[in-house]
């Protein structure tokens, strides 16, 4: 008996070792590429569970529910990534190297909707217009909010239109010659090609290069072909590609792997920058 005894306390002890271990891995290596993590299930009889049971009979306030609290997990390991990385030279490739895709993914997306988050969470403090903010939450989900709070069906939506959005406004940029240093563009150009990734005012040189050096880094180690349709969307959205809603995922591969193709060929970062435009 204390043979069986000891042989169950140490197959607990290795488990609990293993879902440790498990859970480093998945901290470590979690790409936030792959969309909000998998839900923490409550224990049974605790107020989580009670409360989970109870908002369960709405399936619209479940859902809401749901939405907010993995939203807001996601998007808090997106904000310790972003402070852990935060010495982090992204000029130098040596450094870059040593970072995980899953570690570029978050630096390439995160610090510009970190801000956003840590406004929107002072807001919604303060009474009054915390209060109209709410509502605007609900009803206008792509003004306010980030994509760790958005649907599936929203991220592909929204990503698309601010594509096109920029697609639209730095079109112009292949119409004529440009300088292989970023640091040579002129600002009326650099106001372009930051429009093109999301900037509403022309981004700094030294923000352009950083631009560059993250998803160049990434480019030269991306395994496409294990991508899951949500990651193809992803690396098609920081990359300014547009696609088609609800597009086959062979579809996306193939956009994806054709602009990496044409980003690999480029001869400069100015030329890199807008393989996007050259893809079309």
């Amino acid at each position: 008996e204390r043979l069986l005894s000891a042989i169950d306390t140490s197959s607990h002890t290795v488990s609990i070792e293993m879902l440790g271990a498990r859970r480093a891995m998945y901290q470590i290596c979690r790409w936030t590429s792959l969309g909000p993590p998998p839900p923490v299930p409550s224990s049974p009889g605790s107020i989580s569970h009670k409360y989970n049971t109870f908002i369960s009979k709405s399936k619209f306030l479940h859902a809401l529910h749901n939405r907010v609290v993995n939203g807001s997990r996601w998007c808090m390991m997106d904000v310790k990534e972003v402070w852990e990385l935060r010495s982090i030279d992204m000029k130098k490739e040596s450094e870059l190297n040593k970072l995980t895709i899953p570690q570029l993914e978050t630096l390439v997306q995160s610090p510009r909707e970190v801000k956003k988050t840590i406004l929107l969470i002072l807001t919604l403090n303060i009474p009054g217009p915390g209060d109209i903010l709410i509502l605007l939450l609900i009803f206008f989900p792509r003004l306010i909010l980030t994509r760790h709070f958005w649907t599936r069906e929203q991220r592909e939506e929204f990503w698309l239109a601010d594509i096109k959005k920029g697609v639209e406004a730095a079109k112009t940029l292949t119409q004529s010659s440009l300088p292989s240093k970023i640091e040579e563009l002129t600002q009326v150009q650099k106001g372009l090609l930051s429009r093109l990734y999301g900037g509403i005012f022309p981004w700094s040189s030294s923000k352009l290069n950083q631009r560059y050096f993250l998803t160049h880094n990434i480019d030269s180690r991306l395994d496409v072909s294990s991508l899951t349709r949500d990651q193809l969307l992803f690396h098609l959205y920081i990359r300014r590609v547009p696609y088609v809603i609800n597009e086959s995922e062979d579809s996306l591969r193939k956009r994806l792997t054709n602009v990496i193709e044409i980003g690999g060929s480029a001869s400069s970062p100015v030329e890199y920058l807008t393989s996007s435009l050259r893809s079309l």
